[in-house]
């Protein structure tokens, strides 16, 4: 790894897919954390799975992504095999010592299928647009200035759920029940299945960049893009998160 990642304050790994045509899905995580002056250096997360064993030992962040986390593809199963092995490091590690990892939709899916298989479903009914987050532990540490009720855009086809984590939030949407946010127990490894990270603005760029594609599964996102509402996005959970370890 170059020298930018030594010095970072935290590390940004970046799954697969984009939000517009210059920008990847790691672009709106490092631009809350600048906003805050923290260095968060994005390291393309396919590219580089090889070598993850190289990057510092650095708070880490994974995006969001387009591919499926239960896909048989091999930059997929060997981040879900190196991930296994670092929250079993992490468990048996004090928590001064401990490596923190926080994924954010395709990221809380990939740590939670590495931690458990089996936790990740396809969802028949996509959550696209704005989500009511209700958490069951508001006084978790990454909850920290926020309501115990919030909303927060969503933008996935998948459904996690594991009796295995300290579930944080639980949801309901369209007759499925499925986990929201989680911590891995003795871990200091969490995730969230929404998007913390995204302004309005971006928001609708992700969505612009993907109606297409989300047209042939049926889901019209031109009603979603034209009529997204400006929300107090929940960035302050990213910024607890860096400042709880």
């Amino acid at each position: 790894m170059d020298s930018e990642t030594e010095k970072a304050d935290i590390i940004v790994l970046e799954a697969d897919g984009k939000i517009d045509s210059t920008h990847g899905y790691g672009y709106p995580i490092q631009q809350r954390f600048s906003e805050h002056d923290i260095h968060a250096v994005i390291v393309h997360f396919a590219e580089n799975t090889a070598v993850l064993d190289e990057l510092p030992k650095k708070p880490l962040v994974i995006s969001g992504g387009m591919t499926e986390v239960t896909a048989d593809i091999d930059w997929i199963r060997d981040s879900k095999g190196w991930f296994s092995d670092l929250i079993k490091e992490n468990q048996s590690l004090d928590t001064e010592d401990r490596q923190p990892v926080f994924g954010i939709c395709f990221g809380a899916q990939l740590l939670i299928e590495a931690y458990t298989k089996g936790s990740v479903r396809f969802l028949e009914d996509p959550e696209i647009g704005v989500s009511r987050v209700k958490l069951d532990r508001p006084e978790h540490p990454v909850f920290e200035g926020i309501s115990d009720e919030f909303d927060a855009y969503s933008f996935h086809y998948n459904q996690i759920w594991s009796d295995e984590v300290i579930i944080l939030s639980q949801h309901k949407h369209m007759g499925h029940h499925f986990i929201q946010a989680y911590e891995i127990n003795e871990a200091n490894v969490m995730g969230v299945q929404f998007h913390p990270e995204f302004k309005q603005e971006e928001m609708k760029t992700l969505f612009t960049t993907y109606k297409d594609i989300i047209a042939d599964f049926g889901f019209d996102l031109e009603p979603t893009i034209n009529n997204l509402p400006k929300i107090k996005y929940p960035y302050r959970i990213l910024l607890n998160f860096f400042n709880s370890f």
